[in-house]
């Protein structure tokens, strides 16, 4: 996979968005393996139906996942969400590995968005772009590409 430059987005990894109240332990298995297999120090989580228990849940039965986690809550529709980032991803701002299981797949259903038969990965992807462009997120983004180091704002002197 190409380095990345800039805040450019890494795809490594697509895993189904969508976890129902039946598969909540199902669910948080996943999420604890994902976190451990990629060395993640953030997941987000849509803060949403079925992604509020998660959250509440992996906090409950661990603390250090209180500072891991971000709530992601969407504030308009999917389609409104994934139009406003297509920008990012035809001009290819989003690097990805150059073949994966799943690859096709993602491609596909980003094509047929939003009228395909399935939208949780185009939505999810939609979400973290979203989110990729908050302030806060550039500085978590910044820290976890640098080490862990913090990013340093210069405050000017008066």
């Amino acid at each position: 996979m190409p380095a990345s430059t800039d805040l450019d987005t890494n795809v490594r990894h697509r895993h189904p968005s969508s976890f129902g109240p039946t598969l909540l332990r199902g669910s948080l298995e996943d999420v604890r393996a994902l976190q451990v297999r990629w060395r993640s120090e953030h997941v987000i989580i849509e803060y949403a139906n079925a992604g509020q228990p998660l959250a509440s849940e992996l906090r409950r039965e661990n603390a250090q996942w209180s500072s891991r986690l971000i709530p992601y809550r969407p504030r308009v529709e999917k389609a409104v969400r994934f139009a406003a980032q297509t920008a990012k991803i035809e001009e290819g701002k989003i690097l990805r590995p150059a073949e994966a299981p799943w690859l096709a797949a993602l491609r596909q259903e980003l094509q047929a968005f939003p009228r395909g038969r399935h939208d949780d990965q185009a939505d999810a992807l939609a979400q973290f772009l979203d989110w990729s462009a908050w302030p806060q997120a550039q500085s978590v983004i910044w820290t976890a590409r640098n080490g862990g180091r913090t990013m340093r704002r210069d405050i000017p002197r008066r």
